[in-house]
């Protein structure tokens, strides 16, 4: 009998409301400008005051939400420890070789290089917990927690008694909005984020967030949903050879498109960048209701982690907030199928259903 894989646990920190587990989506947050932030909780509740103060801000909020996953896992040290990112600590990079270029390359403080590495988060976590198991990090841009997904799946089958710990993590830069605004990444006119699929324009709105979530192979009377499978899609370029990926993909779970319930879809507002995604939607999975998340929280590298947690939510809790702007409400919600494009050259995929 092969293995099956559940998420345990979750926990995020976004520019929506999601520390807390009791509410979900219920008041949405409206921005005015391209740059949506993270509404951040009381550290303190999570992390050590002594070490809060060392820490830079996207540390901060990845420990939180690793700290919330823990808790409602009640997994008090992971068998492993996956963090994934695209640009990874990019405020402290940005200091970093600002301080170089102040200094002249000379008397530099540690403290912004040591914080601006890739693998700080995952690190951290595992400082803070004492932590000696596996830990890693996947900086493959947006399928950097995909990544994360596929090694913790394998670190499971390998060993059925692990739990793992995984999350996908990224943040808002003012540097690196202004040089990709250049390039058609994000919109030239300022959007709500309420109507981001309105404006039909070029670009999107920047976001960032962290969003972890615990993998093991035994199903709990916690457990918020099954993790079916993971893939990802590179060079795609027609609707023909995306409608394909995803139908081989579903094959291999033994199903079809008619079998999907609900797709979380990733269109990011871009007129360009969306046009492949709109195509399966209104064709290969018109059957299926579509919800949207990236006006909630923006555009980034890992947003697929809030879209797991999302997936998650909607599974154990049959139903679908408002604020995800939802086509239809299917009866029951038996299975979910995120679909992600990152400035249209990144396709992903992941399947969810219902435990």
């Amino acid at each position: 009998m092969s293995l099956r894989y559940y998420i345990q646990g979750i926990g995020a920190v976004s520019p929506q409301p999601a520390g807390d587990q009791s509410v979900f989506l219920d008041e949405p947050v409206h921005y005015e400008e391209n740059i949506l932030k993270s509404v951040t909780p009381d550290f303190k509740q999570y992390i050590n005051p002594v070490a809060l103060r060392r820490m830079s801000r996207i540390i901060r909020i990845g420990m939180s939400a690793a700290k919330i996953c823990m808790t409602d896992a009640s997994l008090s040290m992971p068998d492993g420890i996956i963090t994934g990112t695209g640009y990874g600590c990019a405020d402290d990079t940005i200091r970093f070789l600002e301080e170089m270029l102040a200094n002249n390359e000379q008397h530099l403080t540690p403290t912004h290089f040591t914080q601006s590495t890739y693998n700080a988060l995952s690190g951290a976590i595992a400082l803070s917990l004492k932590c000696n198991s596996y830990n890693t990090t996947y900086v493959h841009r947006a399928f950097s927690f995909e990544s994360g997904v596929l090694d913790a799946i394998m670190q499971i089958a390998d060993a059925p008694h692990k739990r793992i710990l995984i999350g996908g993590f990224d943040e808002t830069d003012p540097h690196h909005y202004a040089i990709t605004k250049r390039v058609g990444y994000y919109k030239e006119e300022t959007v709500r984020n309420f109507d981001l699929y309105q404006s039909n324009t070029v670009g999107t709105i920047q976001g960032e967030g962290a969003a972890f979530i615990t993998l093991g192979a035994e199903r709990t009377e916690h457990s918020y949903a099954a993790m079916e499978g993971v893939k990802t899609l590179f060079g795609i370029k027609s609707t023909e050879q995306l409608k394909n990926g995803i139908s081989r993909f579903l094959a291999q779970q033994g199903l079809t498109a008619a079998d999907i319930d609900l797709v979380i879809s990733g269109r990011s507002g871009c007129v360009v960048n969306d046009k492949l995604l709109m195509e399966i939607e209104d064709g290969l999975l018109s059957a299926a209701a579509k919800s949207y998340y990236k006006h909630l929280v923006g555009e980034y590298s890992a947003s697929s982690s809030f879209a797991a947690w999302l997936a998650a939510r909607i599974l154990r809790e049959q139903r679908l907030p408002a604020a995800l702007l939802s086509s239809g409400v299917p009866a029951r919600i038996g299975r979910i199928l995120y679909l992600n494009q990152y400035m249209g050259s990144e396709y992903a995929m992941m399947l969810f259903s219902r435990v």
